[in-house]
């Protein structure tokens, strides 16, 4: 029987525009609604999290039917269970400004 367990947390990583008041109140120009604020001022945000379980049960069964051969099988069953999630945001005061950074 085999049990695996991961945590992996992403450290965030932010940017910090202090001294653009514009950064606060973020207009969108698209259609899908209005930009959430973003009362710390970060132009910049990501963060991630995933969590992975993984069971397995194997059996193996060795025959020797002669004196120079065996025969091997096996047999495994396996169950992983993977979640996670991931944020990410950028903001920016141009199209210009936004290709620099993909």
């Amino acid at each position: 029987m085999f049990q695996y367990n991961e945590r992996n947390a992403q450290s965030p990583g932010n940017g910090y525009l202090p001294d653009q008041p514009q950064i606060a109140t973020p207009t969108n120009l698209t259609v899908t609604g209005p930009a959430a604020p973003n009362p710390t001022q970060a132009y910049y945000f990501r963060q991630a999290e995933m969590h992975d379980n993984s069971y397995a049960v194997f059996a193996q069964t060795d025959w020797t039917f002669a004196p120079t051969w065996k025969l091997t099988t096996g047999l495994r069953y396996t169950y992983d269970i993977l979640k996670g999630g991931e944020q990410f945001r950028e903001l920016c005061f141009g199209l210009p400004a936004c290709l620099g950074n993909l």
